[in-house]
């Protein structure tokens, strides 16, 4: 199947994202530019990869559908479970680390 891309929807998925947050916020948490975010909303820019994987990451929402609208295929419950425990592992392991870095550790 291919998806033509359609700017203007991919910005009107992120708002959605974004839901009641600001673009200041959203960006911050995304560590870009308020200004990037307006671009990618406006449908002035599309979203690069390592956005789209950090609004995965940051707010759990699938590239598939941020893009194209689709929804990707269901995942089974133990792949969720999978999924569900390395996310859990990588927020423990992100908090060691900063905890190290501040020398809490």
């Amino acid at each position: 199947m291919i998806v033509e891309l359609d700017p203007i929807a991919i910005g009107l998925r992120l708002r959605e994202v974004r839901g009641g947050m600001s673009q200041t916020e959203f960006a911050e948490q995304l560590g870009v530019a308020q200004m990037t975010v307006s671009n990618y909303e406006t449908g002035k820019r599309i979203p690069d990869v390592g956005f789209l994987l950090e609004v995965l990451n940051k707010f759990d929402a699938d590239p598939t559908w941020v893009i194209s609208g689709l929804q990707p295929p269901q995942r089974s419950d133990k792949a969720n479970e999978k999924l569900r425990i390395l996310k859990d592992l990588r927020e423990a392991f992100d908090l060691t680390i900063a905890n190290l870095e501040k020398g809490k550790g």
